[in-house]
């Protein structure tokens, strides 16, 4: 099916402009390092932006291989939306070329999450037999080797509801997202655990997918619709005294925050500006002198620490290994062996899940050299993916810190 709603970035012909070919977005692309089918960040962007710019239809199927890591973006001393530019121009190849089947599945799973709690019992050992994977890698392009979560037996938003919340000097709105509510509810309910001994009220809005697979894919059209409706209840907790939208996925904190302006062109400064991720957060608590969590003994542990990607792309860097170094008996060390590879539904697919393997390798041998008893990361899939890739134990870094709270 094609797809002909479209976004169109406001100035196409000034996108390239400051670019100076100097490639280190190239060195920063993970899948330019992996494979040659890809031409690299700084040709699928500046380069073919140029042709864009003048109206040419310039996109291949490789465009759909730029995973929106960002870290080409990232790496930019021009700070030239690379990242960007390849997002609307997968927008431009589904219009003439459409999506295939896995893709739409997907980048739209949050329509069909919360069945797959209510029918855990049933679906949980029905995603784990060879031949339903097979069945699935054959018709839908889902790949039969790459890691899928189990739901829920109860969502979080279900079991949120029945709390009040707790009075606090400080009070934030909580943006949990569509994997804490159907796969792994213990992650939002260590996230208030957490605000509440630190101090903080934590409001729950209603809220749907923040759009970040959508986003992913190009599918900016139903980006915005999802964004659109999360603004409007944002706004009202903003209105209601909240003084920041905190959120636990770094995905779900650049899609409600960089994106929604950037990619969506929504006006969202508003609500852009107060979404902060949960350990900046709990960071800038720490820099003003106010916090002070209560912490109790428990068995040594020796962790290691994943950046994930979309986090770097906040710009606070990674914050909670400053946070977790306070724990006793915790040691954490950081892993910087470069990206896990599963990029949301790009390592899910059949087409491309080889290629996430591929890219996620540096992580897997550098866990395998430190031998850690359990991977953080508070990204949700590069959890799935270190785990497929290593076997080793992985957590959101809030469960670690809400499991050493007094």
């Amino acid at each position: 099916m094609k797809h002909r709603a479209l976004i169109e970035p406001l100035r196409p012909d000034n996108l390239y402009d400051p670019c100076i070919k100097c490639s280190i977005c190239v060195t920063a692309c993970p899948v330019a390092q992996a494979t040659a089918a890809f031409p690299g960040p700084k040709q699928a962007g500046p380069d073919a932006q140029r042709f864009r710019g003048r109206g040419e239809p310039v996109e291949g199927p490789w465009i759909n291989l730029c995973t929106g890591c960002q870290r080409c973006q990232t790496a930019c001393p021009a700070n030239i939306p690379i990242a960007e530019i390849n997002a609307f121009a997968k927008q431009r190849y589904a219009a003439a070329h459409g999506r295939d089947l896995a893709t739409e599945l997907l980048t739209h799973a949050f329509l069909f999450m919360p069945l797959g709690v209510r029918l855990s019992a049933l679906a949980n050992p029905l995603l784990r037999q060879r031949w339903a994977r097979w069945l699935a890698e054959k018709f839908a392009g889902v790949d039969r080797r790459a890691p899928l979560p189990s739901f829920a037996a109860t969502r979080f938003s279900a079991l949120a509801k029945h709390r009040a919340p707790r009075p606090g000097k400080h009070r934030v709105a909580y943006f949990y997202g569509c994997y804490t509510d159907a796969n792994e509810p213990a992650v939002g309910e260590a996230v208030l655990r957490i605000l509440h001994a630190a101090g903080v009220e934590a409001q729950i809005p209603a809220q749907t997918c923040c759009g970040a697979a959508l986003l992913g894919a190009g599918s900016l059209a139903g980006a915005q619709r999802q964004a659109t409706r999360n603004l409007a209840s944002l706004r009202a907790a903003l209105a209601d005294g909240c003084e920041a939208i905190v959120v636990g996925s770094p995905s779900c904190a650049l899609a409600l925050s960089h994106e929604l302006t950037a990619l969506l062109g929504l006006d969202s400064g508003d609500v852009a500006a107060k979404v902060v991720d949960l350990f900046a957060y709990l960071a800038r608590l720490d820099d003003a002198g106010e916090l002070d969590l209560p912490f109790k003994d428990g068995p040594p542990l020796d962790a290691a620490y994943h950046e994930a990607c979309h986090l770097t792309a906040l710009g606070r860097g990674a914050l909670a290994p400053r946070i977790l170094s306070r724990l006793p008996g915790v040691r954490v060390r950081t892993l910087d062996a470069g990206c896990c590879g599963l990029a949301g539904t790009f390592g899910l697919k059949k087409k491309t899940a080889a290629l996430a393997r591929e890219i996620g390798q540096g992580v897997a041998r550098r866990v395998a050299e430190w031998r850690p008893q359990i991977v953080l990361s508070e990204c949700e899939g590069c959890r799935m993916q270190i785990a497929h890739l290593t076997g080793v134990a992985v957590a959101h870094p809030a469960v670690v810190l809400a499991d050493r709270l007094a």
